[in-house]
């Protein structure tokens, strides 16, 4: 263990070597500068912050410079891993009420709530150096050394406080020759709005994506309240640099602004992470459905207005007759983020007027207004038809489910 009077030293170095720049360009052992050097962008959307880390990523040749330390703070955002459904891993509607952007992130692993107070690290190194224990290590020692908490790495590679409260999860991407580690530090985010927005119900829904554990979280402020975003990045920032005995010299620490200039190539990238097509359409194959309650004149159905429908609980159609109630069952199966097809147990309404159906929602993105649009076109080209009071029935209940799979 280095003498405190050292990190001193250390810390003086970083904060004297602490620049802002617009023009990046990493230094390289080559220019007798820094390995192991550490960037902390001061963008706070999390799509330039992804992109940024994956150009880094997709760019850099890491075996020349050892490695690179990337940490970030983001506004409000859910982040989902690379093969999970943002449909059951988060409440999509609380999102947009709250202002929370859903993102997409490359690496597998489970769902983050980000926000201001909570840090993303990420530990950018050639493959073969890939460890994701050596990088929780540097973070444990950080916290230890700086404020004495009692913090372990799990079984799962998560960090734990007091042995029982998980402060950071973790995921990677490996390639050929590059590879990132990269994790959450909880140091005193909405705690609320966290538990609101991934406080999904799931059920009615069937899908084989990649599914989140829960766990019991913490912020470390509620443990210690002298922790800060901002000292916590310079604590992590000198304990890494410290674990790869960068002289105190060629210490690099910088802080930047992401762009097209320093990047070249960032602002495609932002908009990739950013579509829709990568947040919702990269979504496995799932499946959505719900049961709705009708009457057994089925071949002349009198439909009540229905009732307020509420998130989380089963839909129930009233209707004006309450005798022997059996059920319509709608089911609908989506390929990244489109509808493939649509079921109907028992079918109301006619072969022709089905199959209608079918092939206009087929390659419908599975978003309300877009289904909504739909539906109207298919009304207006059934015309008046024999089964107008099933048809009408029959858009309600896919309406219904559509809006059911947001909440």
């Amino acid at each position: 263990m280095l003498r405190a009077g050292l990190h001193d030293k250390m810390y003086r170095a970083m904060r004297k070597m602490n620049t802002t720049t617009n023009n990046f360009r990493l230094k390289s052992s080559d220019d007798g500068l820094s390995q192991y050097q550490v960037i902390f962008s001061k963008s706070n959307n999390i799509f330039t912050n992804l992109a940024l880390e994956d150009w880094f990523y997709q760019n850099v040749d890491f075996s020349a410079i050892g490695g690179v330390l990337l940490m970030w703070c983001n506004e409000r955002a859910v982040v989902i891993g690379r093969h999970q459904n943002p449909w059951t891993e988060c409440s999509i509607s609380t999102c947009e009420r709250n202002g929370v952007a859903v993102a997409r992130r490359n690496s597998g692993g489970g769902t983050v709530y980000h926000d201001m107070g909570n840090l993303n690290c990420s530990f950018l190194s050639p493959r073969s150096k890939y460890n994701r224990k050596t990088n929780l290590g540097i973070i444990c020692s950080a916290l230890r050394k700086t404020w004495n908490l009692d913090v372990c790495i799990s079984h799962r590679e998560d960090i734990l406080l007091n042995k029982d409260f998980k402060i950071s999860g973790t995921a990677s991407k490996l390639g050929r020759n590059n590879s990132y580690h990269h994790c959450t530090v909880l140091v005193n985010v909405d705690r609320t709005l966290l538990h609101s927005v991934l406080n999904k119900d799931t059920h009615g829904i069937e899908s084989k994506a990649t599914e989140s554990v829960k766990a019991n979280v913490i912020n470390l402020t509620e443990i210690c309240s002298e922790v800060s975003v901002e000292h916590l990045v310079e604590a992590i920032a000198r304990e890494y640099q410290d674990f790869y005995h960068v002289p105190v010299s060629k210490m690099c620490f910088l802080s930047l602004h992401p762009s097209e200039t320093g990047f070249p190539g960032l602002f495609d990238m932002v908009n990739h992470f950013s579509s829709w097509k990568w947040i919702f359409g990269w979504t496995p194959s799932f499946k959505i459905h719900k049961r709705y309650l009708l009457s057994m004149d089925i071949s002349n159905v009198t439909l009540a207005e229905p009732s307020v429908y509420t998130c989380g609980a089963q839909c129930e159609i009233s209707l004006t007759k309450k005798i022997s109630l059996p059920e319509l069952e709608v089911t609908l199966t989506v390929y990244k983020g489109l509808i493939q097809k649509i079921l109907l147990n028992p079918q109301l309404i006619s072969d022709k007027l089905f199959h209608q159906l079918n092939e206009l929602l087929c390659g419908t993105q599975l978003i309300v207004t877009e289904v909504s649009s739909v539906l109207e076109e298919w009304k207006k080209c059934a015309g008046n038809c024999d089964d107008k009071q099933n048809m009408e029935f029959t858009v309600i209940c896919i309406k219904n489910l559509v809006t059911s799979a947001y909440c």
